[in-house]
């Protein structure tokens, strides 16, 4: 009897212990880590098809997956993610994937071909997307049966594979979307990635636990990543070193030094395809005159910018592309700083005694508080007088989108392996009032021939072709000036030494699925 009783005890330990790893699929077992990382500002929606906030890709870009992805070094956007292998037409028109077997989202269920028709479609078609240029190619998406989809195209599409590998595409539940409704959706969207939600207290912390059904065996390595909100610049690095917090977002370049010396932390510069920017409202006066805003950058005094604010963490922009991406023009060339220059053309059009403007900025973010400062300097020598406009993150972001500012500090984050994004973003009217400046409705603007250039740069498939299309759509922009491209900078990260295997890669994406948290 009592061996009987030993031999059922085993069985059950044994069943038990087997039902534990089914649950989570042979994942990795609970390790008790949390990591917390602090930013300066909340998301504010989680949709990946409506958002093109990097405050909010970054995050759900934890949680969702798509079909192909990029590399670590963001130079390849054809990898295999949910679908393990495809094949192109001989036509070039259509595209037939693969599904990866056995992936679940967090919820358990597990992703079929009909959620991948469902999200593509939802991508494709939901028209409050400032995306659907990036699929505007893509006739349909089918299910051909369980383990295949198909996309077809109608016609060919040189980016196809760069737009499938972007956030706007993850795939998502389709009965999960159904079920709760994008209101729902936006606050607490499920995936297939390596993390889940689980918690998110507005202007205070994102809470992410462990995807407990995810598909790559033994990931991620830490159970929770709690994501803070901390607006101010030196709190966030006190919190560091302090150990209150792991990591830390956007190190101001000031602090760089400060936190190399630190024996306890990790100063990380990650290379990026980031450039900061001055904005001008180009649908009013006076910036709705190119020469005025040529006259603007003639009197900005790039290398005394960079000088003061970056401390050599960072070098000039002259395109609005970024250097790091394909297709950058070297024959641009910086309007030198020439103050005299500078005057004369705002006589000429118009401004012989100068004008008084303002500058909306976030007062946490002290690079763009330093931006300000130096620029209210600059240009009071040719006869411009700036007021600063001090809003919070939230604010900001909905003033200069609607179009209410006058000048802005502003950046970009390429979010694919490919020119179109940002090109796009740029001179097309519909998507972003191109790059939130009004442009379209500028004085003698050039940005309706920008963007039929660009238009004829996605469907060209000879990559020497397409490189001096948007070589043309550069030299555009530069000569109109509807914003002035400042400098551009690595990705500035901070971490505890415990903190092991954290890689952004040049597109801003997060891959914590090797992210670890070193414990005595």
């Amino acid at each position: 009897m009592r061996k009987l009783k030993l031999v059922l005890t085993l069985v059950l330990i044994f069943v038990m212990v087997a039902s534990l790893s089914a649950c989570g699929g042979g994942k990795a077992k609970n390790t008790g880590k949390t990591i917390v990382m602090a930013r300066p500002m909340d998301s504010d929606n989680l949709d990946p098809v409506i958002q093109d906030g990097n405050v909010n890709i970054w995050v759900f870009n934890l949680v969702m997956e798509t079909l192909v992805k990029t590399d670590a070094e963001g130079t390849k956007n054809d990898l295999p993610g949910l679908a393990t292998e495809w094949k192109v037409a001989p036509d070039k028109k259509s595209i037939t994937f693969t599904l990866r077997q056995g992936v679940k989202f967090s919820d358990g269920t597990n992703m079929t071909a009909d959620d991948v028709v469902f999200s593509l479609e939802r991508a494709r078609t939901t028209k409050a997307s400032p995306w659907l240029f990036a699929l505007e190619a893509v006739e349909k998406t089918e299910k051909v049966d369980a383990s295949h989809v198909k996309v077809s195209l109608k016609s060919e599409w040189s980016p196809i594979f760069a737009d499938l590998a972007m956030f706007n595409v993850v795939i998502t539940s389709k009965a999960y979307f159904e079920k709760v409704g994008a209101q729902a959706y936006s606050q607490k969207p499920i995936g297939t990635g390596p993390f889940m939600f689980v918690e998110w207290k507005k202007g205070e912390y994102i809470l992410l636990k462990r995807n407990p059904y995810y598909w790559q065996k033994g990931k991620p390595l830490v159970d929770e990543i709690k994501i803070t909100v901390v607006p101010d610049d030196n709190t966030r690095i006190m919190q560091l070193q302090s150990g209150a917090i792991d990591m830390m977002e956007f190190v101001p370049f000031s602090r760089v030094v400060d936190i190399q010396k630190d024996p306890n932390l990790n100063m990380i510069l990650v290379p990026s395809t980031s450039t900061t920017y001055i904005g001008f409202n180009n649908s009013k006066p006076p910036f709705n005159d190119p020469k005025v805003r040529n006259a603007m950058a003639y009197g900005t005094d790039k290398a005394a910018l960079i000088k003061t604010i970056l401390f050599g963490n960072g070098y000039e922009a002259t395109s609005f592309m970024p250097k790091a991406g394909p297709m950058w023009n070297p024959n641009i060339k910086s309007k030198p700083y020439d103050a005299a220059k500078a005057k004369q053309m705002l006589a000429e059009a118009g401004y012989p005694d100068g004008f008084k403007t303002e500058i909306a900025i976030n007062p946490a973010r002290l690079n763009d508080v330093q931006i300000a400062t130096v620029l209210k300097d600059q240009w009071a020598r040719i006869g411009v007088e700036l007021t600063v406009k001090q809003l919070d993150a939230a604010t900001l972001r909905t003033y200069t989108r609607g179009l209410q500012y006058q000048v802005s500090v502003g950046g970009w984050t390429n979010d694919i392996v490919d020119s179109s994004q940002i090109t796009e973003y740029m001179t097309n009217p519909t998507v972003s009032r191109c790059f939130w400046t009004g442009w379209e409705v500028a004085k003698d603007s050039k940005q309706k021939q920008a963007f039929d250039l660009a238009v004829k740069a996605k469907s060209e498939l000879d990559n020497a072709k397409r490189q001096e299309l948007y070589y043309q759509i550069q030299q555009l922009v530069d000569d109109d000036m509807p914003r002035i491209p400042i400098y551009h900078t690595p990705y500035l990260f901070a971490t505890r030494k415990t903190i092991t295997g954290f890689v952004q890669t040049p597109l801003g994406n997060y891959w914590f699925e090797n992210l670890d948290k070193v414990t005595k």
